[in-house]
């Protein structure tokens, strides 16, 4: 039994040594920007049927962790997020996806993310959900960066 758990360690191991590592040779991130969406009824309950628009407007001034830029073009800017029904029974959250979450501005790619309109001002998404049942919802900026490219940038 112990050759069995030192082979299996040993082969972990190898594993994580050799593995992918997508970032190699990118550079780092550094630059944190903070950005602020709206949300169109902030009531603790919505009606059953009613949509709620969550709005993100990419501000003229862009203020990150490194410096202040003025906004004149966008060329990419995105970010993920997930929706959830709440399971309270099964306390667990069902992921929420097309036709009852889609933006009228901007743009999706694939089930999480979403892409703000970058072909004139105001650079935004409008992205909208309408809840079919009665219960508790949960919206999640998934906590990996998004990108965000203006002026010209890479």
């Amino acid at each position: 039994m112990k050759k069995i758990i030192c082979v299996f360690k040993i082969a972990l191991c190898v594993f994580a040594i050799t593995s992918c590592n997508p970032n190699a040779g990118k550079e780092l991130i550094t630059e944190i920007v903070q950005l602020k969406a709206t949300l169109s009824n902030e009531n603790e309950s919505i009606t059953l049927g009613d949509t709620l628009k969550i709005k993100l407007t990419l501000p003229d001034t862009v203020v990150n962790s490194l410096r202040t830029q003025t906004v004149q073009s966008l060329q990419r800017g995105y970010f993920a997020m997930r929706t959830f029904k709440v399971d309270t029974i099964n306390r667990k959250g069902v992921n929420i996806m097309f036709p009852n979450i889609w933006t009228s501005i901007g743009s999706t790619e694939g089930s999480f993310s979403y892409v703000l309109k970058n072909t004139s001002k105001p650079f935004e998404v409008v992205i909208n959900f309408k809840p079919t049942e009665k219960g508790l919802y949960y919206f999640e900026v998934i906590p990996q960066p998004g990108t965000l490219k203006i002026n010209g940038g890479n």
